[in-house]
């Protein structure tokens, strides 16, 4: 599923990047705030798209027994 690919990488850019400055390989400066912001909110919004997927994806048939 797309949506959980896009979960999966935005989790994993997040991470490289605050391993990046907890390494002390980079400074955390306003443009690295701002796309920490950006990644975050991306973050959210694509596991708020799996979560919806994943709840309109379970949901059983029903079959009206006069049909």
């Amino acid at each position: 599923m797309q949506i959980a690919l896009e979960v999966t990488d935005a989790d994993a850019e997040f991470k490289r990047l605050y391993r990046l400055i907890e390494a002390g390989m980079t400074e955390m400066g306003d443009a690295l705030k701002v796309r920490l912001n950006s990644l975050k909110v991306d973050r959210d919004r694509t596991k708020a798209a799996l979560e919806r997927a994943k709840s309109h994806s379970s949901q059983a048939i029903q079959i009206d027994p006069t049909a």
